[in-house]
């Protein structure tokens, strides 16, 4: 439904999605964070006016755009292939393949996505102005009783007098540097690899049992 979404939204084929959709998308979640859900801001905050808003700032935009860069928008660069061998070889890949094609939309497609996408090939600095704007219009749109602007430095205690939480027994986690991510990047794009090639040369091998079994069929009937 990502994919049905976002091809609304950006390309104009389909229903732009309204409550009814998002409630059939996410009505069995508690909340929803990162992307694409960011992307919608606009129209989910339209569908739940009341929900609560966790902005998430960094300390500066350019400890922002420099981890972007170097972890999402790298990420999607070795997921999307911009080769047409690249691309053919994305076909044995095992998965679902609307997840390659939601990667494609939201770097391509979502503004602040296709800016860093372009900061990342062209050695540009766009997409700075943009977080800054898209920051704005987070603070200006969400009631400021439903709004927590939130670093995670600052811990535990804002975030649950926020959500109206006991604080937890236990440090505040911190996972997914850019080192972890670096690593689980690499290990599951030598994953994905491995499958590839290995579905590629079953699939040639199948081929060619099969083309080796009609002609064993022609000369027999021969």
């Amino acid at each position: 439904m990502w994919v049905e979404a976002m091809n609304a939204k950006f390309h104009g084929i389909g229903k732009p999605y309204g409550k009814e959709q998002w409630d059939s998308l996410l009505g069995h979640c508690q909340a929803v964070t990162d992307n694409p859900c960011v992307i919608f801001y606009k129209e989910l905050l339209e569908a739940y006016p009341d929900a609560k808003v966790i902005l998430t700032e960094r300390d500066n935009v350019d400890q922002w755009h420099r981890s972007s860069l170097t972890t999402l928008i790298h990420y999607a660069k070795q997921m999307i292939p911009e080769t047409w061998f690249a691309r053919f070889a994305f076909w044995f890949v095992p998965g679902n393949p609307a997840v390659l094609q939601l990667t494609e939309l939201i770097a391509k497609d979502a503004p602040i996505f296709a800016a860093l996408w372009r900061d990342y090939h062209d050695g540009t600095e766009t997409a700075k102005q943009l977080y800054k704007d898209y920051n704005a219009e987070i603070k200006r749109l969400v009631p400021k009783e439903n709004l927590l602007v939130f670093n995670v430095k600052e811990g535990w205690d804002p975030l649950c007098q926020f959500l109206n939480e006991r604080v937890p027994d236990a440090e505040f986690p911190s996972r997914n540097s850019k080192a972890d991510f670096a690593k689980n990047n690499e290990t599951a794009g030598q994953v994905m690899q491995a499958a590839a090639l290995k579905n590629m040369a079953l699939y040639g091998a199948g081929v060619v049992a099969a083309v080796a079994a009609a002609a064993f069929a022609v000369l027999k009937r021969k």
